[in-house]
C-alpha cells in the first residue's frame, strides 16, 4: 500500500462527534454475533467488518492489537464461509470481494497470519477463470469489472497480471459500439428494484455499481497502474466519450445524469450517490482522467463534481448514512475528491454532508446509533440496524474516521475511488 498525505476535513467538534460516534459502532460491532452477519462478502458480510476492523486497529478511537485480531478472525470467517466452488466470483457478493479484503489486509500489515491465508488465492482464481466461462456480464457489482478490480489489488503477482490481459479482452469484447462512443449493454437480472420495471431485457446501465461508469473507472485504475495501457486507453476514451453524451442539459446541473439509457427507457434524474448519479460518476471520470493523462477531462470530472456538490438535501434523495447511497457516502466522494484536488468547494461539500451525517447519529441506538434505510415487502419506507460495509454501519464508520484522522483510506479502492 503506498502512503500519502492525507487531510481530515472535520475541525476538533466536529472530528470529536466522528470519533465518537466511531466509538458508538465499535462497541456494537465488537458484540455483534458472528452467526447474525448476513454472509461472507465484503459489501454485505464479515470480509467488511474485516476492514472496519483494521482500519480501526490504526485510529485514536480503536484498539490496536484486539481490533486487528478482530478484523482477522472476521477474515477467516469470510474465507471459511466463500464456496470456492460455486458460481459465484462477483466483486459484492462472492469470492472476489473475498479475495480483495484478503489482499488488502495483506497490504496493510504483511502480518504473517494474513500471508498464511493468501498463499492460495492467486491459484484459486486462476484455475476459476480458466475452468470458467468468463460471462457476459461486463459490470462492477456481478461481473468483470469486479473481478479485475480484485485481481489489481494484487498486483504485481504475476498470474494477476496474466489474468487482468484476457479479463481486459473479454471486456472489449462485449463493447458495442455507437455514433457517441463505446458502451456496454447490461442484461438485467434483477427483479426487485423499481427503477429497472421498465426495461426488463437489458439498459444502459449510468451507474458505478452495475453499469458503464463502474467499467470506465475500473479500467482508468488499471491504466493509472500501467497495465495494458495501450490496449486500454483507446477503449477508455471512447467509453468516457459515450457516457459523458449521456449527461442532460435539460436536469438540474447537480443531477446531470439519468439512471440509465437505451431503447424506450424514459430516463429519470439519478439521486446524489456513489451507486448512481453525478458524485459516483465524477470520481470514475478522475480516474479515467489520470489513466489518460486528460488535463481537459480532469476538469470536467471536478466540475461535474463542484455542480453535484450544490444540491440540497430535500433535491438529494438522501435518507440515511450509508456509503452506497447516504450522506457519508457521498461525503467521503467529496472527501477523497478535495485530497486528490485541493478544490475548496468539494471540501465544503464534505464537511456539509458529514455534519449530515451526524445529524443522523442517535446515539444509544442499535448499531451504533446509524440505521439503514429500506423498504419492507409491503414497500413501506423503514430504517433498520445494518451491520454492513456498504450499507451499514461498518461502512459509516471507516467514512467518519477517514473525515476525522489523517490516516489515508485505501480502503475506498474496493469502491472505484481511489488507485493504489
Amino acid at each position: 500500500m503506498t502512503a500519502v498525505r492525507w487531510e481530515a476535513v472535520l475541525g476538533s467538534a466536529h472530528a470529536e462527534a466522528a470519533l465518537s460516534a466511531v466509538e458508538a459502532i465499535a462497541v456494537d460491532l465488537r458484540n455483534w454475533p458472528d452467526d447474525e452477519v448476513k454472509d461472507s462478502s465484503l459489501f454485505n458480510g464479515h470480509a467488511g467488518m474485516a476492514i472496519f476492523f483494521a482500519y480501526l486497529a490504526k485510529s485514536p478511537v480503536g484498539d490496536a492489537r484486539r481490533d486487528y485480531q478482530r478484523a482477522l478472525h472476521h477474515l477467516s470467517l469470510a474465507l471459511q464461509k466463500s464456496t470456492l466452488q460455486s458460481d459465484d466470483l462477483s466483486f459484492s457478493t462472492g469470492f472476489a470481494g473475498v479475495a480483495w479484503a484478503l489482499t488488502h489486509l495483506n497490504g496493510m500489515r504483511g502480518n504473517a497470519s494474513v500471508t498464511s491465508l493468501d498463499t492460495n488465492v492467486d491459484n484459486t482464481l486462476s484455475r476459476a477463470l480458466e475452468h470458467r466461462t468468463w460471462g457476459n456480464i461486463p459490470g462492477f457489482f456481478e461481473g468483470l469489472a469486479g473481478i479485475g478490480t480484485c485481481l489489481l489489488e494484487r498486483l504485481p503477482r504475476n498470474d494477476a497480471r496474466i489474468a487482468l490481459g484476457r479479463l481486459v479482452d473479454r471486456i472489449e469484447s462485449l463493447a458495442q459500439n455507437s455514433e457517441q462512443g463505446l458502451t456496454w449493454w447490461l442484461p438485467m437480472k434483477f427483479d426487485d428494484n423499481d427503477l429497472r420495471t421498465n426495461q426488463p431485457d437489458g439498459e444502459f446501465n449510468l451507474g458505478v455499481a452495475h453499469g458503464v461508469p463502474g467499467i470506465i473507472g475500473f479500467l482508468g485504475m488499471l491504466s493509472c497502474a500501467g497495465v495494458e495501457r495501450e490496449k486500454i486507453n483507446p477503449v477508455l476514451r471512447s467509453a468516457v466519450n459515450w457516457l459523458l453524451a449521456q449527461a442532460r442539459g435539460d436536469y438540474d446541473p447537480a443531477l446531470r445524469f439519468p439512471y440509465s439509457a437505451g431503447p424506450g427507457i424514459k430516463p429519470n434524474p439519478a439521486r446524489l450517490a456513489w451507486c448512481y448519479g453525478v458524485p459516483g460518476i465524477a470520481v470514475t471520470l478522475l480516474s479515467a482522467a489520470d489513466g489518460l493523462c486528460d488535463e481537459t477531462l480532469r476538469a470536467r470530472a471536478v466540475d461535474f463534481a463542484r455542480a453535484s456538490a450544490h444540491c440540497d438535501i430535500a433535491t438529494s434523495g438522501i435518507k440515511d448514512a450509508c456509503l452506497c447511497h447516504g450522506a457519508t457516502g457521498i461525503a467521503h466522494i467529496y472527501n477523497r475528491l478535495f485530497n486528490k484536488t485541493g478544490d475548496r468547494v468539494l471540501r465544503k461539500a464534505a464537511l456539509f454532508w458529514f455534519k449530515h451525517a451526524l445529524q443522523m447519529w442517535q446515539p444509544g441506538e442499535i448499531v451504533g446509533g446509524f440505521k439503514g434505510f429500506g423498504l419492507s415487502e409491503d414497500g413501506t419506507e423503514q430504517h433498520i440496524p445494518c451491520v454492513d460495509f456498504l450499507n451499514g454501519s461498518a461502512g459509516i464508520g471507516l467514512a467518519l474516521l477517514a473525515a476525522a484522522t489523517p490516516v489515508e483510506p485505501a480502503w475506498d479502492r474496493c469502491l472505484l475511488m481511489s488507485s493504489g
